[in-house]
């Protein structure tokens, strides 16, 4: 998502099963921080695992104006998850 090599990413792995999800930094640029910033409208589908609500990840926080998805690991797992959220 950053463009990063993963030697050099904030998010190097998977922290843990349980939906705790090494958040991206504030000060990580996205693909999405790049598009936005000359005019498009940003939104991502599916699964997000780099931050949930309330964390420096957080989707929102790095140029994305519109998500429809899980927003974390352990959710995006489940067949039939209960956590779906829209914006």
């Amino acid at each position: 998502m950053t463009g990063k090599h993963s030697g050099h990413a904030t998010v190097r792995g998977n922290k843990g099963f349980d939906g705790s999800d090494w958040p991206l930094e504030p000060n990580d640029i996205t693909a999405a921080d790049v598009l936005k910033s000359v005019g498009y409208y940003t939104a991502i589908v599916g699964k997000w695992g780099l931050g949930d609500l309330g964390t420096t990840g957080w989707m929102r926080k790095h140029g994305f104006d519109y998500f429809y998805g899980i927003s974390n690991q352990a959710q995006a797992h489940n067949y039939y998850p209960n956590s779906v959220m829209e914006n």
